[in-house]
């Protein structure tokens, strides 16, 4: 498993940037903030836990397929978990927080409209979270968790923004999505199914730039 996880982790730098050299290539640098959660089934009830916000980033590159749409390999970091309610009675104690830190791989297919003074786009495409952290804390302090995580989940991300050239550059705010689809607990040997799912949804900021080709 590790041995695939890093294969795939140096192939997606590498994707990035053997493609500079395409006409109208772009590379994007974004940060900002995400609320992410975990929804757990178990038997036939549902949880949900209180939103945890935190920091994130990505870098992306647009590989260009016409003037309006391209493909957008990316590679970023994202904090997902989630803030288990006083009076949550599913897997999980209450008042407990939760905190999965991810490598997030996506390729997603974009495509943008032009405007007189913005541009408009939608990104849509599938994710893999690559585990590199796992904390649990209770009133601030770490606690042993032994609970099984898989090293990796999958999901499809939706990324709808608006963009605006700034000289040079293109200065963007994007929204984007992150909905879960494989479960990230691995309870094969527990009694009781339970599946749990990560989601997220964040805004960030930053900017474009050509490198490669014809510069826009």
């Amino acid at each position: 498993m590790m041995i695939r996880i890093t294969k795939t982790v140096l192939f997606i730098p590498a994707l990035l940037f053997s493609t500079l050299t395409v006409a109208q290539t772009t590379l994007s640098l974004s940060a900002g903030l995400a609320a992410s959660w975990q929804s757990t089934k178990l038997s036939s009830q549902r949880y949900t836990t209180h939103p945890l916000f935190a920091p994130s980033a990505n870098v992306a590159v647009d590989i260009p397929l016409g003037s309006q749409w391209s493909i957008q390999p990316a590679l970023g970091f994202i904090q997902k978990g989630g803030d288990f309610p006083l009076d949550y009675t599913g897997p999980g104690s209450g008042g407990q927080t939760l905190r999965i830190n991810e490598l997030e791989v996506a390729v997603r297919a974009r495509y943008r409209k032009t405007g007189k003074r913005l541009d408009t786009y939608l990104a849509l495409g599938p994710y893999a979270g690559f585990l590199l952290s796992k904390k649990i804390t209770d009133n601030g302090q770490t606690i042993d968790d032994n609970s099984p995580y898989r090293a990796a989940e999958f999901g499809l991300s939706l990324a709808p923004g608006v963009e605006m050239h700034v000289k040079s550059a293109l200065l963007f705010i994007e929204a984007r999505y992150l909905l879960g689809i494989t479960q990230v607990n691995d309870d094969s040997d527990s009694p009781v199914l339970v599946k749990n799912r990560l989601h997220s949804a964040g805004l960030s900021a930053g900017f474009r730039f050509p490198v490669g080709g014809n510069k826009e």
